[in-house]
Parts: structure tokens; C-alpha cells; sequence
């Protein structure tokens, strides 16, 4: 809602189309900056053949620099009234720069409550976490991954997507083969318990 409103403002003033202006927006980098930045580089010289610039008046933009640019374009949206989302509007070097209405902006998140955020992304993702190695105790890394990875998958699919969890349970292999074959041979019914030792190394 807020980008399409600012989209329409730099559609009227820079004559570009919709999706050439949304292709060229930006995020900056901090938040002091603003909420959403337009670079005016590519308005330097533009080129008579090229097409996105085909609705531009060319003559403005020759000899002049994207600072003097992006102050132009800032001086033109503000000599209009802006509309309620939009707190101001300013020139940083050569970015235009948007600030929108927090007070708005809260509202909306309200409104929406908990979808705020969600996504249509609509892909399959497989997650695979914990695996813990059946020879060996499970240890703080284990629990850190099973974090991790339930995390993971609640965003993914808070994010529109199709989430396949899955935890390999690590007991095959020659190492298994071989633990459990020397158990059988040597072990004698001992557990790690009654030897007083750590599981992995009554294994090994």
C-alpha cells in the first residue's frame, strides 16, 4: 500500500512507468534515512533511444548531476500535498527519500494482526534438523539445531510455504555396523551405565 503510493507520486514526477520505478527502488541503508529511497543516477544523460526514458524530457537532465536531480524531484513532490502516508520527503545526495507516517504505518500493522508479514510464497522446502548421531550423546549442539530448525520451518511457513521437517536418525553406516558387531562379540550385556562410562566412549 505505502510503495504504491509513493510509486504514483514519482510516476507523475519522473514520467517513468510503474514498474520501471518500482525496479529502481530501494530500502536505505539506515533508518534515519528514510523507509524507501529512489537513486536518480540513471536520469544523468539519458539516452534519446532508450526506452524507458522514451516519456522523459531529455533536455532537463543533460549536464546536470543526480544530487541536483534528486533535489528537483524532492522540490516537485513537495510543492504538491503529500498524501497522509507520507510523513516528508527529502533529498539525500542523490536519492529520493520517503518517511512515512509511523502513526499510519502502526495502525495498519494492527489491523492485520497476525498476518502482518504473511507470505503467498507456495513452494515445498524440506528442513532437516537434529540427526543426532545414535552412538553418541545428545549435547547443547543438538539443541541449539533443533531450535534453529523448528524456527526455520514456522517461518517458512508463515511464508506461504509447504514445510517437510525430517530428522534422520544416524543409525546406519560401517561405523554402527561395526560398534554393533563388536558388542555382540565382546560386549557381555555391560551398558555405559554399569562400566561408569560416557555412551561414545563405551562405543568406542
Amino acid at each position: 500500500m505505502f510503495e504504491n503510493i509513493i510509486i504514483e507520486l514519482l510516476v507523475e514526477e519522473t514520467k517513468l512507468h510503474n514498474d520501471e520505478v518500482e525496479n529502481l527502488l530501494e530500502t536505505p541503508p539506515r533508518l534515519e534515512m528514510g523507509d524507501f529511497s529512489f537513486p536518480c543516477f540513471r536520469f544523468t544523460n539519458p539516452e534519446k533511444d532508450d526506452l524507458m526514458w522514451k516519456d522523459v524530457e531529455h533536455d532537463f537532465f543533460k549536464r546536470k548531476n543526480p544530487v541536483d536531480i534528486a533535489k528537483h524531484f524532492t522540490d516537485q513532490i513537495n510543492n504538491r500535498k503529500l498524501p497522509k502516508e507520507i510523513e516528508r520527503v527529502m533529498a539525500v545526495g542523490p536519492y529520493v527519500n520517503f518517511f512515512l507516517n509511523k502513526k499510519i504505518l502502526a495502525q495498519k500493522i494492527i489491523k492485520i494482526g497476525n498476518n502482518f508479514g504473511k507470505g503467498k510464497e507456495n513452494r515445498k522446502i524440506l528442513v532437516e534438523y537434529a540427526s543426532p548421531n545414535s552412538n553418541k550423546p545428545l549435547h547443547l549442539g543438538h539443541l541449539r539445531n533443533m531450535a534453529l530448525g523448528e524456527s526455520m520451518s514456522r517461518i517458512f511457513e508463515f511464508m506461504g510455504n509447504k514445510v517437510i521437517r525430517t530428522n534422520i536418525n544416524n543409525d546406519r553406516g560401517m561405523g554402527v555396523i561395526k560398534a554393533m558387531l563388536m558388542y555382540k562379540k565382546f560386549g557381555k550385556n555391560k551398558t555405559p551405565e554399569s562400566e561408569k562410562m560416557k555412551s561414545d566412549h563405551f562405543v568406542g
